[in-house]
């Protein structure tokens, strides 16, 4: 019965872990569509060619670092809390951070 259990549970992760993934990708997609968008809309303005390399850089960071943070959540929204997994995960996403304080 354990066995089938833990089967079972592995499945299930594998499945979260794989929405997750395609999920990513999706995101990903979107941001390079967004990312396309704004160049031609500045492209189509006029804005200069360095000004629109800069505004081209700096959005490229904050989408980046909001899809990021979104995408975070995502993954440790797709695993059992308080598992081991999702313990290592965090460990892993914000280690860095918790021991800097």
């Amino acid at each position: 019965f354990l066995t089938l259990f833990g089967v079972m549970l592995r499945a299930m992760a594998i499945s979260k872990l794989t929405s997750s993934l395609t999920s990513f990708n999706s995101h990903a997609r979107k941001l390079n569509q967004k990312l396309k968008d704004m160049a031609r809309l500045m492209r189509r303005e006029g804005f200069e060619p360095t000004l629109r390399e800069r505004i081209e850089r700096y959005l490229a960071v904050m989408l980046r670092n909001s899809d990021r943070t979104h995408l975070q959540d995502e993954l440790l929204g797709s695993m059992a809390e308080g598992s081991s997994l999702e313990r290592e995960v965090r460990l892993n996403l914000f280690g860095k951070a918790i021991s800097a304080l």
